[in-house]
């Protein structure tokens, strides 16, 4: 399940935050702009989207 926890900003690319249970969830997220951060609740880790919008850790 992937839940969008916060989307602010009031630049060009708002700044997104999601909740994912694992790392599967992450391709639940189509075309994530750069920036675009999702934390992963059950290995409590943050990952962010590089500018080809593939996830990496931070």
């Amino acid at each position: 399940m992937v839940q969008l926890s916060e989307q602010y900003g009031v630049t060009r690319q708002p700044d997104t935050m999601y909740w994912c249970d694992d790392s599967e969830d992450l391709k639940d997220i189509k075309n994530p702009p750069m920036g675009t951060k999702a934390y992963i609740i059950h290995e409590k880790r943050i990952v962010i989207a590089d500018s080809s919008g593939k996830f990496c850790d931070m």
